[in-house]
Parts: structure tokens; sequence; C-alpha cells
């Protein structure tokens, strides 16, 4: 069973495949990561920040966890 975790942030940049999504509390200056739309799930919340949930192993990639 894979555990998933679940990150507040931005859509920077969207292509077909992927996004561009930077944590909320990235320091300026710092681009984000590109994340697979097929291994995460994307909610759109207020002040045009989302919540995106993926599984550990891709956070721990991304250096999220």
């Amino acid at each position: 069973m894979s555990e998933d975790i679940k990150i507040l942030g931005r859509i920077v940049k969207e292509t077909e495949m992927s996004i561009l999504f930077k944590e909320k509390d990235t320091q300026p200056g710092q681009p984000g990561e590109w994340l697979p739309k097929s291994q995460i799930a994307i909610v759109h919340e207020v002040k045009g920040y989302v919540s995106v949930t993926m599984p550990l192993w891709l956070a721990k990639n991304k250096g999220f966890y």
C-alpha cells in the first residue's frame, strides 16, 4: 500500500502531462519542481493555492519531504 502526502502551493506552469509546482513557503527565486499529472491529484484551494496529493516516494524524490 502506498502512502500519500498532501502539499499546499501554486502551479507555476502546466503542460499536458505535468505541472511545475512551487510549495507555499518556498523562498523567492526557487523554481519549483515538475510533477507528472499521472502521479498526483490536484484540489484547488482559496487565493490561488492548490493542494497536491502525491505518493510519499515522489515527495521524497522531489525534495518536498
